[in-house]
């Protein structure tokens, strides 16, 4: 039942990004210091292609949590991920990844400011999890 739920949140994030095009989510965690820090904002895209030393956001397979971290490498349909500032890898499957982050040029701050009209009453709840 939990892999079925990870699978619907999954859904949902790759039809929001077909109809939107771009996503910008708040990083909550440490996990990609220096690169990311707690509170900076990640523009998500889709992804066609995977590439080595790319960021993606991915459902944590254990948790159902969406995660970015970086790709190390791949090893048949999973991709290996690891964040800049942990030790560990973790083995994804191609499905459970959302799309490709990048780091946002707008602040969380900035974007509160320039798309006032963007509030949490007019968007889904999951968009305002946290991903470490």
């Amino acid at each position: 039942m939990f892999l079925k739920c990870l699978s619907i949140k999954a859904d949902l994030f790759k039809q929001l990004l077909a109809s939107y095009n771009i996503l910008h989510l708040v990083v909550r965690g440490q996990s990609m210091f220096p690169h990311l820090s707690d509170g900076d904002m990640v523009s998500l895209r889709k992804s066609v292609r995977f590439r080595k030393g790319s960021m993606y956001l991915f459902l944590n397979p254990k948790t159902g949590r969406q995660v970015c971290h970086r790709m190390i490498g791949s090893h048949q349909d999973c991709l290996i991920m690891k964040g800049d500032n942990e030790h560990c890898t973790q083995n994804v499957p191609e499905h459970l990844v959302l799309g490709a982050c990048a780091r946002s040029e707008l602040s969380a701050v900035e974007f509160a400011g320039k798309y006032p009209h963007l509030n949490r009453a007019c968007m889904p709840e999951f968009m305002f999890d946290k991903i470490s």
